[in-house]
């Protein structure tokens, strides 16, 4: 998703109405039915601050949408996904989270408490890899792990 557009999403984050209408015009320019099972998966990744998982998605719309399953969502996210929508954070083999700022960005993980924070970027970081001969690069994922704030003050106080 391009900067514009969550630019104008962003100034829709008050309004509830004005942001479902953002986020349904949105996914009918990626060719897709905005469902309301779409249009419910990406206003809770565009409103809520965090990094969540398909689980964690599924479970706060669960009450909302009858007809939403698990499945379902994680399907959402593979589709938005590969459609520049949503960005996939793995952390690893086992737990991959979802971020609906898709704007050059890396991210920060406390190893302690596990929060997941947005880290900018400047520069080009793909001009300080050296990749093997003949390899061709699509995607750059920063990833850093250490201690937030947070844990490090509790651990000197």
């Amino acid at each position: 998703m391009n900067a514009e557009i969550l630019k104008r999403l962003g100034s829709c984050a008050d309004d509830s109405r004005m942001l479902q209408t953002a986020i349904r015009e949105y996914i009918a320019t990626l060719g897709i039915d905005p469902t309301g099972e779409y249009v419910s998966v990406l206003e809770y990744l565009y409103t809520v601050k965090r990094h969540p998982s398909a689980d964690d998605i599924f479970l706060a719309l669960d009450g909302h949408l009858p007809e939403l399953t698990r499945t379902k969502v994680h399907t959402i996210l593979e589709i938005l996904s590969k459609l520049g929508a949503v960005k996939v954070i793995q952390i690893d083999k086992y737990n991959t989270l979802y971020d609906g700022d898709t704007t050059p960005h890396g991210h920060f993980i406390c190893s302690k408490c596990g929060e997941v924070l947005n880290v900018a970027i400047s520069g080009n970081i793909s001009s300080v890899i050296d990749l093997p001969a003949g390899a061709a690069l699509e995607e750059v994922q920063l990833l850093c792990i250490g201690e937030c704030r947070n844990c490090r003050d509790r651990n000197i106080n």
